[in-house]
Protein backbone atom coordinates (compact mmCIF):
# COMPACT_ATOMS: atom_id res chain seq x y z
CA UNK A 1 0.00 0.00 0.00
CA UNK A 2 1.36 3.36 -0.84
CA UNK A 3 1.23 6.25 1.42
CA UNK A 4 0.78 9.21 -0.46
CA UNK A 5 -1.11 8.74 -3.63
CA UNK A 6 -3.39 10.80 -5.91
CA UNK A 7 -7.11 11.06 -5.65
CA UNK A 8 -9.28 9.36 -8.06
CA UNK A 9 -12.87 11.12 -6.95
CA UNK A 10 -14.01 13.92 -5.39
CA UNK A 11 -15.11 13.94 -1.75
CA UNK A 12 -16.18 17.55 -1.22
CA UNK A 13 -19.42 18.57 -0.57
CA UNK A 14 -21.64 21.37 0.25
CA UNK A 15 -21.76 19.69 4.00
CA UNK A 16 -17.84 19.58 4.23
CA UNK A 17 -16.99 22.46 3.08
CA UNK A 18 -18.98 25.52 5.55
CA UNK A 19 -16.38 28.13 4.82
CA UNK A 20 -14.38 30.02 2.38
CA UNK A 21 -10.57 28.35 2.86
CA UNK A 22 -11.58 24.94 4.15
CA UNK A 23 -9.95 23.52 1.14
CA UNK A 24 -8.35 20.41 2.90
CA UNK A 25 -11.69 19.38 4.56
CA UNK A 26 -12.57 17.23 1.79
CA UNK A 27 -10.69 16.53 -1.46
CA UNK A 28 -10.69 16.70 -5.53
CA UNK A 29 -9.91 14.49 -8.62
CA UNK A 30 -6.24 14.35 -7.97
CA UNK A 31 -5.35 16.29 -5.10
CA UNK A 32 -2.48 14.42 -3.25
CA UNK A 33 -3.51 12.07 -0.37
CA UNK A 34 -1.72 10.94 2.77
CA UNK A 35 -3.77 7.92 4.39
CA UNK A 36 -6.76 9.32 3.36
CA UNK A 37 -6.49 12.58 4.32
CA UNK A 38 -5.78 15.66 2.03
CA UNK A 39 -2.45 17.31 2.19
CA UNK A 40 -1.78 19.36 -1.41
CA UNK A 41 -4.00 20.60 -4.04
CA UNK A 42 -4.18 23.58 -6.25
CA UNK A 43 -6.73 25.71 -7.88
CA UNK A 44 -6.88 27.61 -10.67
CA UNK A 45 -9.62 31.25 -11.83
CA UNK A 46 -9.53 32.62 -14.98
CA UNK A 47 -10.79 35.99 -16.00
CA UNK A 48 -10.22 38.89 -18.22
CA UNK A 49 -7.13 39.97 -17.02
CA UNK A 50 -5.44 36.40 -16.80
CA UNK A 51 -4.81 33.08 -14.98
CA UNK A 52 -3.92 32.99 -11.49
CA UNK A 53 -2.66 29.43 -10.50
CA UNK A 54 -2.35 29.10 -6.29
CA UNK A 55 -1.10 25.62 -4.54
CA UNK A 56 -1.38 24.37 -1.03
CA UNK A 57 0.92 21.53 0.60
CA UNK A 58 0.52 21.14 4.51
CA UNK A 59 1.96 18.61 6.38
CA UNK A 60 0.07 15.09 6.87
CA UNK A 61 1.29 15.58 10.75
CA UNK A 62 1.36 17.96 13.37
CA UNK A 63 4.43 20.09 12.53
CA UNK A 64 5.27 23.73 13.78
CA UNK A 65 5.89 25.90 10.86
CA UNK A 66 9.58 26.18 10.74
CA UNK A 67 10.14 22.25 11.36
CA UNK A 68 7.52 22.17 8.05
CA UNK A 69 9.55 24.54 5.74
CA UNK A 70 13.20 22.91 6.96
CA UNK A 71 11.70 18.98 6.17
CA UNK A 72 10.39 20.43 2.41
CA UNK A 73 13.52 22.42 1.42
CA UNK A 74 15.29 18.83 2.58
CA UNK A 75 13.23 16.85 0.63
CA UNK A 76 13.66 19.36 -2.05
CA UNK A 77 17.40 19.19 -2.29
CA UNK A 78 17.65 15.67 -1.69
CA UNK A 79 15.54 15.07 -3.81
CA UNK A 80 15.64 17.38 -6.55
CA UNK A 81 18.83 19.12 -6.14
CA UNK A 82 16.66 22.17 -5.32
CA UNK A 83 17.67 25.27 -2.87
CA UNK A 84 15.05 27.02 -0.42
CA UNK A 85 15.01 31.11 -0.76
CA UNK A 86 12.74 32.99 1.20
CA UNK A 87 10.87 34.81 -0.60
CA UNK A 88 11.48 38.96 0.25
CA UNK A 89 9.50 41.34 -1.45
CA UNK A 90 11.27 45.12 -2.34
CA UNK A 91 9.70 47.84 -0.09
CA UNK A 92 7.65 48.94 -3.56
CA UNK A 93 5.79 45.45 -3.57
CA UNK A 94 5.49 45.42 0.02
CA UNK A 95 3.67 48.71 -0.05
CA UNK A 96 1.36 47.90 -2.65
CA UNK A 97 0.42 44.25 -1.06
CA UNK A 98 -0.17 46.55 2.28
CA UNK A 99 -1.88 49.25 0.43
CA UNK A 100 -4.04 46.78 -1.23
CA UNK A 101 -4.95 44.39 2.03
CA UNK A 102 -6.11 47.83 3.44
CA UNK A 103 -8.30 49.56 0.99
CA UNK A 104 -9.72 46.91 -0.97
CA UNK A 105 -9.32 42.90 0.92
CA UNK A 106 -10.39 44.60 4.29
CA UNK A 107 -13.52 46.22 3.35
CA UNK A 108 -16.79 44.53 4.63
CA UNK A 109 -18.51 45.19 1.30
CA UNK A 110 -15.00 43.15 -0.49
CA UNK A 111 -15.36 40.49 2.55
CA UNK A 112 -19.48 39.79 2.02
CA UNK A 113 -18.79 39.60 -1.80
CA UNK A 114 -17.23 35.68 -0.95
Amino acid sequence: MRSAELSQSLLTSAATIVLPGQCFVGHEKFDLLWHGGKIAGAAQRRNQLGLLIQGSVQPPIPLARADWEKAMGAAGCDEFGMAWSAFEPDPALRERAESLARQKYSQPEYIARR
